[in-house]
């Protein structure tokens, strides 16, 4: 019993550190296309609100930040690549 919980906390911590290095990889793999992307950051806050009383929800975000700017078409292109690549159709995607 002891080393199922053991064994689940393990996995819990495997996936939190996942979750932490996902920007890194999403840079990493976004270079390539994309050279002027300088900084990826990749968050899943929860969102608290007192007006509803419901449950806080929480929310994906992908930061992009580029050393010039990024035209229409490719961040749409980008957006759609980040959706399908985290398979997250309500993922927000911010460019600065």
């Amino acid at each position: 019993r002891l080393n199922a919980a053991l064994q689940t906390n393990i996995r819990q911590q495997d996936s939190l550190r996942q979750v932490r290095y996902t920007g890194l990889k999403l840079l990493n793999e976004l270079k390539p296309l994309f050279p002027q992307i300088k900084s990826c950051l990749y968050a899943e806050p929860w969102l608290f609100s007192d007006s509803t009383g419901t449950r806080p929800l929480q929310r994906s975000y992908v930061l992009l930040s580029s050393a010039s700017s990024l035209n229409r078409a490719d961040r749409l292109k980008i957006e759609r690549w980040l959706k399908a690549r985290l398979q997250n159709d309500s993922l927000h995607v911010v460019f600065e």
